[in-house]
């Protein structure tokens, strides 16, 4: 008899090692599943409208000037809502961030900044224009917008 309980108790524990290893398998797998839906949630989508021509538009005066360069209106994913990017900015949104994760690129003017997306890019204006004032605008263009004369003055 103690022959068939040794075999018993062998059985049994190489069934819950078993199942176990299955459960740490199958669990992690839909732990990153799990993450990765999260992660993706915090990414900011944008989706842009373009306009006919290469017009530069003030498109939301707050803090900063907001200008729209060859677009007529900007919509943003964000947090899993999409708004325009006006009501972004009117909620108190940064610019800043809205394009974490964007390459920066410095302009040529010193100190602003060129953040370039995949569907956007976002100049943001840090020119001196004399003494102790800035000019701190914010052009907003598609992708292939860059740092022209004229900006950031």
């Amino acid at each position: 008899m103690d022959f068939d309980i040794k075999r018993v108790f062998i059985f049994i524990g190489s069934a819950m090692i078993i199942l176990l290893a299955v459960y740490q398998i199958f669990g992690n797998a839909k732990e990153k599943d799990d993450e990765k839906m999260e992660g993706e949630s915090d990414k900011v989508v944008f989706e842009i409208e373009k306009s006919d021509d290469l017009d530069l538009a003030l498109y939301y005066e707050g803090e900063h000037n907001y200008y729209l360069y060859g677009l007529k209106e900007v919509m943003v994913t964000y947090q899993n809502e999409k708004k325009s990017l006006k009501e972004y900015l009117n909620t108190g949104e940064s610019i800043e961030e809205l394009v974490d994760g964007f390459v920066i690129a410095k302009a040529n003017d010193g100190g602003s900044i060129l953040y370039k997306g995949d569907v956007v890019n976002v100049l943001v204006c840090h020119r001196s224009l004399d003494n102790n004032t800035y000019n701190e605008d914010i052009y907003v263009g598609a992708y292939d917008m860059e740092y022209e004369e004229g900006f950031c003055e």
